[in-house]
């Protein structure tokens, strides 16, 4: 008796729907995995942002006020709060090492020269010891595609302190009318935030206009570039992830990079003079991340709370200022 033998497997069709079947899955579990990925970095960003404000409470109750903005002067011209924290966030030796080398002839290393050092002059290394070029995680978001950012080979980074809710002065200190926490030569302590220190922002987010820059930079997170114009701040002026330029300084090489280079497609911003009397009126960082909808904000209480970009553009200059008796609800 003859038999016949079928073999079993799948037909051309059904293989075809199987995979397409496979791709409709994979096309919808992407985008979740995607958002849960992202979750995960803003919660690590909202982590950052705390240990900062914990670690400028911490300068406080050492010092009895929060550091100072930027100081200019003989040594160390034009660093910031971020040299003076340092100490704060685990990095006593890298405050040392600084130390020594804004008081050290730069014949022997150091950036001392006639009798003045400058915060950016100081080098990447400083005999054998990591310097500008040392990379602290907790000044980076881990959203930011261009972490780690460096310029002329020390670090850049994602957080920044408020000036108020003006324009960013190079020589002038904000009015009492706009001024914020940090500025020129500050001392601000807790009884000057008369607004209350729940309402008052301290700090925030900053993207990074390029990864690796060689030429000076004036935008935010150059904290070995010279803080004063603007790049360790950012104004409450315009709303966070404001479509609206940030107004910076020219870069040394006078290419005017937001204008004809790659800046502007990053984030959006403006070539200004170096007067604070330019045509735009000042200098100005507005606050950004790549957080979808708006930024983590770091309040004078230490708390991070999740800043809409949708915020209410008078809600949130009154959160920039420290004094103005502003009653200001839900935010």
């Amino acid at each position: 008796m003859n038999s016949c033998h079928r073999k079993s497997g799948f037909t051309l069709v059904e293989l075809l729907v199987v995979i397409a079947i496979i791709g409709i899955l994979i096309a919808l579990l992407l985008p979740a995995v995607q958002q849960a990925r992202e979750a995960a970095r803003r919660m690590q960003c909202t982590n950052h942002l705390k240990q900062i404000g914990l670690a400028l409470h911490n300068y406080h109750d050492t010092h009895g006020n929060f550091p100072y903005g930027f100081r200019l002067g003989n040594i160390g011209n034009r660093d910031c709060w971020f040299q003076r924290l340092l100490p704060f966030v685990e990095q006593d030796a890298l405050q040392g090492v600084y130390e020594q080398c804004i008081r050290t002839p730069s014949a022997d290393g150091g950036n001392l020269s006639g009798g003045y050092s400058y915060v950016y002059t100081i080098p990447s290394e400083f005999q054998g010891s990591l310097l500008g070029g040392a990379v602290i995680d907790i000044f980076n978001c881990p959203s930011e595609p261009n972490n780690p950012g460096y310029c002329r080979g020390n670090q850049v980074g994602n957080y920044v302190l408020c000036n108020g809710s003006d324009f960013f002065k190079r020589t002038d200190n904000p009015s009492n009318s706009t001024k914020g926490m940090f500025y020129y030569d500050s001392s601000t302590g807790f009884n000057d935030l008369i607004d209350g220190s729940s309402n008052t922002v301290m700090g925030s987010e900053a993207i990074i206009r390029g990864a690796n820059r060689t030429g000076h930079i004036y935008d935010a997170g150059g904290y070995w570039q010279g803080a004063n114009h603007g790049e360790g701040f950012f104004s409450t002026q315009q709303a966070p992830n404001t479509s609206l330029p940030d107004l910076i300084v020219r870069s040394d090489t006078n290419d005017n990079e937001c204008t004809n280079g790659d800046w502007d497609r990053i984030a959006p911003c403006e070539d200004v003079g170096y007067d604070d009397n330019n045509s735009s009126g000042g200098y100005r960082n507005s606050t950004r991340s790549y957080h979808a909808g708006g930024v983590n904000t770091v309040l004078g209480d230490a708390s991070v709370r999740f800043v809409p970009e949708t915020i209410d553009l008078g809600t949130w200059r009154a959160l920039g200022t420290t004094g103005n008796g502003e009653v200001l609800g839900d935010f």
